[in-house]
């Protein structure tokens, strides 16, 4: 990096020709450096979270890469028609009631609504327009999910997660 450094303060000093190149070829060469560094970073960093079997501390350290700050903020009482709720029981409750009766809610209002269940194969909807009475959990196969992760393209946006398809794929 010194060296590059200095071949571009010599370029800019005195508009040297020779200094220019000698920067891009030194310049090329640190970034493939960098470049190599940091895949036997991370390459090494997941194959110590994967021996160690800790999956939690992996996932932990794979979610700060995108630069995602965990968000740990405890509910300590809720406000519920002008009424607290301060037991942790009793919180946890009023989540659950709202959430469960939310998705029956929104699933009546809309009347119109399709799933995109997949099978094994990852080929086709099961069911087009399920009611609700007929609604199940899959299971989820890992051979699935490693063929998906796969079929990534690592030219594409990250999704929501924010983790980019190139560490998924590595995973």
């Amino acid at each position: 990096m010194k060296k590059r450094d200095y071949h571009k303060k010599q370029t800019i000093k005195h508009d040297s020709e020779i200094h220019w190149t000698l920067y891009k070829k030194v310049r090329n060469k640190v970034n493939i450096d960098m470049r190599k560094a940091k895949s036997r970073y991370f390459c090494d960093r997941i194959q110590t979270c994967s021996q160690s079997g800790d999956s939690k501390s992996g996932w932990a350290w794979i979610n700060t890469l995108p630069g995602r700050k965990r968000n740990n903020a405890n509910i300590n009482e809720l406000i519920i028609n002008d009424k607290v709720i301060s037991d942790d029981k009793s919180i946890a409750e009023t989540f659950n009631k709202y959430f469960i009766n939310t998705g029956m809610k929104m699933a009546a209002e809309s009347g119109n609504y399709s799933t995109d269940l997949y099978n094994e194969s990852g080929h086709g909807a099961r069911d087009v327009n399920p009611s609700i009475e007929h609604f199940h959990f899959s299971d989820i196969f890992i051979s699935s999910v490693l063929r998906r992760l796969q079929k990534l393209n690592i030219t594409k946006a990250t999704g929501m997660d924010g983790l980019p398809a190139k560490i998924l794929k590595m995973i």
